[in-house]
């Protein structure tokens, strides 16, 4: 399943969450000129490695930040990109611009710490912004439960479809394959376990993040739908 949009329309324009889309795609430009070797070894330097980062904490205290920032490849950041893209304007909105910030800085963290937990003797480096995504999803689950997702399903692989699924159903249909993802296959290359600890942060924190009650505001129209890839 892939979002295309949210029918949930912002009060403001916003800015951080345009801004942190900017911030990503300069730092994935600055990886792709780097040659292979020289990128392992920025992925060891930037990233989040759980082995290291206990055993040389004093070299890598900044890597759960920098890590957030870091893509393996274009697929990985347009896909963090998009639900960042379509979630991340209403939690600004409910938040704030500043204490969105923080909000987002503290879900990242929070999904970095659940995979440090998990994988504690992991010398794999974990990158990109999904941690952090996951907490505005955990976010938007509590806000804006009855928000239409507007939904691209392929159906036999080439079959396109689209459904407006409510977005309970749409995130908690995410974080179910999250959980069941992280207990069924622990060496993915994914850090599933990242997903589910950034969503539970963002579930936990927003309550004391949200400036108002939010609610849902429907778009004027609908639009066609455009597949990003």
């Amino acid at each position: 399943m892939i979002p295309l949009r949210d029918i949930n329309r912002p009060s403001r324009r916003p800015v951080v969450t345009p801004a942190l889309i900017a911030i990503n795609v300069v730092v994935f430009l600055w990886e792709v000129v780097h040659p292979r070797p020289e990128l392992a070894r920025l992925f060891l330097r930037y990233g989040f490695t759980p082995y290291y980062f206990i055993s040389k904490f004093h070299r890598l205290y900044y890597t759960p930040i920098t890590s957030m920032f870091l893509h393996g490849d274009w697929m990985h950041l347009l896909g963090n990109m998009l639900y960042l893209y379509i979630f991340g304007d209403n939690i600004e909105d409910a938040c704030g611009r500043a204490k969105y910030v923080l909000f987002y800085m503290l879900s990242g963290l929070g999904a970095t710490f659940f995979h440090f937990v998990i994988n504690m003797d992991s010398r794999v480096p974990a990158v990109g912004a999904s941690g952090a995504i996951s907490g505005i999803l955990g976010a938007y689950f509590l806000l804006y439960p009855n928000a239409k997702i507007e939904t691209l399903v392929f159906y036999f692989r080439f079959i396109p479809v689209i459904y407006y699924i409510s977005a309970r159903w749409y995130i908690g249909f995410w974080f179910i394959m999250q959980l069941l993802l992280g207990l069924l296959a622990p060496e993915a290359s994914i850090a599933f376990w990242a997903h589910v600890g950034g969503f539970l942060t963002g579930l936990a924190l927003i309550k004391l993040f949200a400036r108002r009650r939010a609610r849902a505001m429907p778009v004027e129209y609908y639009t066609p739908p455009y597949w990003y890839g």
